[in-house]
């Protein structure tokens, strides 16, 4: 690990991170890596931190995981996806999102979802069926 310490910011980085199969609560997650991971923590107690995230797969719930990658930032006030792809639930979904961490925060989904069961993610969080149409948008 790189340290250094400038007018009480600190900031570090270390050598990439392979932290295997992750057990959940409800599953598990397998081959998690995290390739150029650093961080910054203020004299505020504000921080970021950021990481190329790439998982192998697992099990959720009774979602199967396929495998998954995200460029992540993480930050006091929200998380950033940038350029990722996840295959689950039949299919595939790639794009961006932003998830807030404050209360009253906006989060945002920037995503295409190919053959993906949308319906099945939001019953599995749910835990009750809730209808859903879909529209395609292709420009040919």
């Amino acid at each position: 690990m790189r340290l250094a310490i400038h007018n009480g910011r600190v900031q570090g980085s270390t050598n990439d991170i392979n932290a295997g199969t992750v057990k959940l609560k409800d599953g598990s997650i397998e081959n998690v890596k995290l390739a150029r991971p650093a961080f910054t923590l203020e004299p505020s107690g504000r921080y970021r931190a950021s990481a190329d995230l790439s998982l192998g797969g697992g099990v959720l719930g009774q979602m199967k995981l396929g495998p998954a990658r995200a460029s992540v930032v993480a930050s006091s006030d929200q998380i950033q996806l940038t350029n990722f792809v996840a295959e689950a639930l039949d299919g595939r979904a790639s794009g961006n999102a932003t998830i807030s961490l404050r209360k009253n925060g906006l989060s945002r989904v920037n995503a295409d979802f190919d053959n993906f069961d949308l319906g099945g993610l939001i019953t599995l969080a749910s835990g009750r069926a809730v209808p859903i149409t879909q529209q395609s948008h292709r420009q040919g």
